[in-house]
């Protein structure tokens, strides 16, 4: 029997999601002639309620393993921790194939060590072409794909959602075809357990501006805050402003400095959470909320909540170049704005005066969310065990 490894150490955000979506695919549709053996963390079970077929098999990272990832602070040695839990346990199980759901965390390793036996396929996330970054930075990158390019067992890289950074890629690296789209899939079911998250928040009859994730500065969470004081008075009167999810210290410490700065008068109008957001929460702040800010500086490659906003029916207030800029306009999602303060607080102004009225035709939204289902998503990307 044909055995896959499928390794994602992280159980965050869009990580949690293409796991999930992956196993109740498998289980609808099982394929008896392979072996599937996921390489992941074994908090994510705690996350994950649903029985597995025999041939579906977790491989638990032990808690000093996922430690040693998380710990390393610079790129290329957490690129080589990941490749030695790999290689540990393609040994241990001797695999055909390995899908790697992240696999910048690989690039360098797959250079300089090619004794894998299995065929290797993974997701790019952030290719650099698909948004304008510095020279040194670009050539980094161009050099660590060029590098696990020439591994001969990498067989299928999958870029999410973007066709034009698929064929750009091929074209740059003659690979033919080696790097294929994957849609960024969107769960169109609901949850039955839908509560009001601003009960106790003092939110009262606030429009609630929701920006929600793994905090950083790429996100534009420090520009959503310096957004506050160039808000007229009338619209700080009536929104509420809520940022919700995990910052690393260094980061916290920054939101909260920057918090700080906000004119008193005007702090009632923004809250600030430092927790992870659980799966089973993101619909009710997502549906309790009137729009959702997206504002990320590295706007090149989808994201997963521009595809929740779709779901729901709530604008997006999100880049408006790049991979991202382009969708919100051809999908008519929200409102494409520079990750500024002044152009934040301007769309957070027209959206609050204009409500929903940005999300156009939704005939578009839906045709966005029936490209991007999950057995969409399972199917390309198991495409590549048949390599």
């Amino acid at each position: 029997m044909s055995k896959v490894i499928i390794y994602e150490p992280a159980i965050t955000g869009h990580h949690v999601e293409y796991l999930t979506h992956i196993i109740n695919f498998l289980i609808k549709y099982n394929n008896l002639s392979y072996d599937y053996y996921f390489l992941i963390n074994k908090d994510f079970v705690k996350l994950f309620n649903n029985k597995f077929s025999s041939n579906i098999k977790f491989i638990y990272l032990s808690n000093y393993e996922i430690k040693v990832i998380n710990k390393l602070q610079f790129i290329i040695l957490r690129d080589i921790a990941n490749y030695y839990l790999l290689r540990k346990y393609t040994r241990l199980y001797n695999p055909n194939q390995v899908i790697i759901l992240d696999i910048n965390t690989c690039r360098l390793s797959l250079f300089f060590y090619r004794n894998f036996l299995a065929n290797i396929s993974g997701i790019l996330f952030h290719p650099y072409t698909s948004e304008p970054i510095n020279r040194l930075r670009k050539i980094k990158e161009k050099f660590f794909t060029i590098l696990m390019l020439s591994n001969p067992r990498v067989k299928r890289i999958f870029v999410l959602d973007d066709d034009g950074a698929k064929k750009e890629l091929n074209m740059i690296f003659n690979s033919y075809n080696r790097f294929e789209v994957l849609p960024d899939p969107i769960n169109a079911t609901r949850s039955k357990h839908n509560f009001n998250p601003y009960f106790d928040l003092d939110i009262k009859n606030r429009k609630v501006f929701l920006h929600f994730g793994a905090l950083s500065k790429r996100k534009g969470t420090l520009e959503i805050i310096k957004s506050i004081n160039y808000l007229p008075e009338r619209i700080l009167q009536e929104v509420k402003i809520v940022i919700i999810g995990k910052a690393v210290p260094k980061f916290d410490k920054q939101i909260k400095l920057q918090l700080n700065k906000i004119k008193s008068k005007h702090k009632n109008c923004i809250i600030y959470i430092n927790r992870y957001l659980p799966a089973e929460e993101i619909e009710s702040y997502i549906t309790s909320s009137s729009c959702l800010l997206i504002p990320y500086k590295n706007y090149g490659s989808s994201s997963g909540i521009i595809g929740l906003a779709a779901k729901y029916g709530k604008p997006v207030i999100g880049p408006d170049l790049g991979y991202l800029g382009k969708t919100i306009k051809k999908y008519s999602l929200g409102y494409g704005v520079k990750c500024l303060p002044k152009d934040i607080a301007l769309a957070i102004s027209n959206c609050y005066d204009n409500g929903d009225d940005n999300l156009g035709n939704n005939l578009r939204r839906i045709d966005y969310i029936k490209e991007k289902t999950p057995d969409k998503f399972v199917k390309t990307l198991m495409k590549s065990i048949n390599l």
